[in-house]
């Protein structure tokens, strides 16, 4: 990960939890009976749920670019997901 080679230790361990959350993800998404939602969101739910998964399908492509050596040409999606990060807090 030369993307990373100034804090290779902090790479590893964001990488680790990137791949938590994806694996978090896809089970819940891979679900018999779909997704439920509470009756209060329910109606701003779904659309929250697929900006989630354009989200994480976004972490997915910039954790998978940087384990394979290739981070710097995801930099596009990285600045979409830090917006995004800064944006939801």
């Amino acid at each position: 990960m030369p993307d990373f080679a100034h804090a290779e230790a902090t790479a590893r361990r964001a990488l680790d939890v990137i791949d938590k959350l994806l694996a978090t993800r896809d089970r819940m998404a891979s679900g018999v009976g779909g997704i439920g939602f509470r009756r209060e969101p329910e109606a701003a739910a779904p659309v929250a749920w697929s900006w989630w998964m354009l989200i994480s399908d976004s972490a997915r492509v910039v954790a998978e670019a940087a384990k394979n050596g290739n981070g710097f040409v995801v930099a596009p999606v990285m600045r979409n997901l830090m917006t995004h990060a800064v944006a939801m807090a």
